[in-house]
């Protein structure tokens, strides 16, 4: 709870600087809020891949899920203020790291999460939906998507992996088997009604025998 009001107070100072249009000073806030939250520097994260930061974040074998959420918070904010000074492609590759730290901490199944990091992750996926994310950072949005029960947009991204990786194929298929478990119920409210799910699953199989 302590890193979580030391996170909202540097954020705040952040958002301060953000509206005032003060970006450099938004950045020197980023900046010592890693420092200060995480312990590292600023620089390390951006030379770091996501993988990299996450094995940092990972104590014992176990997910820091506090510091893993101030690092998705504050390079998410580096992201925003990449945006707006126009440098596309930092924007993207820092907004990819903040999304891969936001998924992590559901697909860990840390607990409890803070309420907002569902839709704020929503956010980032749609903000980075026209670009093409690394293969581990689509997957993780696949099971992200599932396990949030979001299964027609986990589906969209089934076949965006398979378009990729042929081998995926059978991990489709198990989720298939997964959610036609699910009542119709279940089904509908995730976007995906039974009998497109099971036309899915024809076209998997189809395409796996290929």
């Amino acid at each position: 709870m302590r890193m979580i009001s030391q996170l909202t107070a540097v954020l705040t100072e952040v958002f301060f600087h953000k509206k005032a249009q003060q970006l450099e000073e938004a950045r020197g806030g980023i900046r010592t809020g890693v420092k200060s939250l995480l312990g590292f520097d600023l620089d390390l994260l951006h030379s770091f891949s996501d993988t990299q930061i996450l094995g940092l974040l990972n104590s014992s074998g176990e997910l820091d899920a506090a510091k893993c959420y101030a690092a998705a918070m504050l390079l998410k904010e580096e992201a925003a203020i990449d945006a707006l000074e126009n440098k596309k492609a930092e924007s993207v590759n820092t907004a990819a790291k903040a999304l891969s730290m936001m998924l992590e901490l559901f697909l860990s199944d840390v607990a409890p999460l803070p309420s907002t990091l569902g839709p704020e992750t929503d956010a980032v996926i749609e903000t980075l939906s026209p670009y093409e994310l690394p293969f581990h950072i689509e997957e993780k949005v696949f099971r992200y998507y599932e396990l949030t029960r979001q299964y027609g947009k986990a589906e969209d991204i089934l076949f965006e992996l398979v378009e990729r990786s042929h081998e995926f194929a059978s991990h489709g298929l198990k989720f298939y088997e997964r959610v036609l478990r699910r009542s119709d119920e279940e089904l509908m409210a995730g976007n995906l009604p039974r009998n497109e799910a099971e036309e899915g699953a024809a076209e998997l199989r189809r395409i796996a025998v290929v």
